[in-house]
């Protein structure tokens, strides 16, 4: 955590050139980061860059249909200029790559080879991310404004994978090198350093894309069964590659940023999809009559079984407390406030509230 600490200026008689207040130096723009605020802030905006709530995973909780939604990404709209679309671009090229990139370099003058084991590994992650979503992206060229290269060109997404799984590699390497070698420990809130947890995520990783692989590349099958043998992968949810979240709000909300979104934001548009419900409610045919026990968790019913919406109003879609809006819908009960009314993300996935 920042602390910020307060000093009291008091009259001193001074002699000579001593500079008592010099203005052209900004203690809350400081011209060097260390690595341990570097590290926490790169993992907390990658996360932010897919989350619910301020990346693009709210566009796509409503593209697999876990989210119904009124804005752009409702029947697939989401175009160019959409918010969410532009936040997580915001998050990566503009915050998270900068940020790593400058990791980089000071882990290389500081003989700091966990961290660049760490950047590598969560660099390459979010560029296999951004390939599977977007395609061709820029990459060769991307975060080079100061070789004057402004306007970066788009790497096809074939030619980004390799160099990603390289990437990845060399991050694995990283954690070999010199044992007496700067130990990030808390600074890495996601696994506190630890080598065998981030070695076991980026096989993780490579995996993942190998499976993208295989439909274009048979040759990837050996590389699959090699990583499977090794049995150097994430085998627990407690071994898990997540962000911690945490309740507290103060000096920093730490809070999941979907369950802000959903339970603090004045104008809510975002609702949970009937469909996933009727999927886990058994009603779907696909699963007909296999109730899940995890509804409690997933989905927080503001309503009981008998209380109406705001004002009396009536919702698209309502089996018990459980009440939304249709996808694609365009019906007269869409657009009306009910934001204390309809069902919002429950304890999972974002920390809200248990049913």
């Amino acid at each position: 955590m920042k602390k910020i600490y307060l000093f009291l200026i008091f009259p001193l008689v001074l002699t000579g050139c001593t500079k008592w207040l010099d203005i052209n130096d900004d203690p809350n723009n400081p011209k060097d980061i260390p690595m341990s605020m570097l590290l926490p802030e790169i993992e907390r905006t990658v996360a932010a860059t897919f989350n619910a709530g301020t990346g693009i995973g709210q566009d796509l909780g409503v593209y697999t249909h876990q989210l119904s939604t009124r804005e752009s990404a409702n029947e697939y709209g989401v175009g160019g200029n959409e918010y969410y679309l532009n936040e997580s671009w915001n998050f990566t090229y503009i915050n998270v790559l900068q940020n790593i990139d400058m990791l980089l370099k000071k882990a290389e003058t500081e003989n700091s080879p966990y961290y660049s084991g760490i950047a590598k590994i969560l660099k390459a992650y979010t560029f296999s991310e951004y390939v599977d979503i977007f395609g061709d992206l820029p990459f060769s060229q991307a975060n080079k404004k100061s070789e004057g290269i402004l306007y970066p060109t788009f790497d096809k997404d074939s030619d980004i994978y390799p160099q990603l799984i390289e990437l990845l590699d060399n991050g694995i390497a990283d954690f070999d090198k010199d044992k007496g070698a700067i130990f990030p420990g808390s600074d890495d809130l996601i696994f506190s350093g630890s080598k065998t947890k981030w070695v076991n995520t980026a096989n993780t990783i490579k995996l993942k894309m190998y499976n993208q692989l295989r439909l274009v590349d048979t040759s990837v099958k050996g590389k699959i069964e090699v990583l499977l043998s090794e049995n150097k992968l994430i085998s627990s949810t407690g071994d898990g590659f997540m962000f911690p979240y945490s309740s507290q709000r103060t000096p920093f909300d730490e809070r999941n940023p979907a369950m802000v979104d959903l339970y603090e934001a004045t104008q809510k548009s975002t609702h949970m999809s009937p469909w996933f419900f009727e999927i886990l409610k058994g009603i779907n045919p696909v699963f007909k009559d296999i109730v899940d026990p995890r509804i409690p968790y997933y989905f927080y019913n503001q309503l009981n079984n008998t209380q109406t919406g705001k004002d009396g109003n009536q919702f698209e879609y309502r089996v018990g407390g459980f009440a939304t809006i249709y996808f694609g819908s365009k019906g007269p009960d869409r657009d009306k406030s009910q934001d204390k009314s309809f069902s919002v993300y429950g304890i999972y996935p974002c920390g809200g509230r248990y049913d």
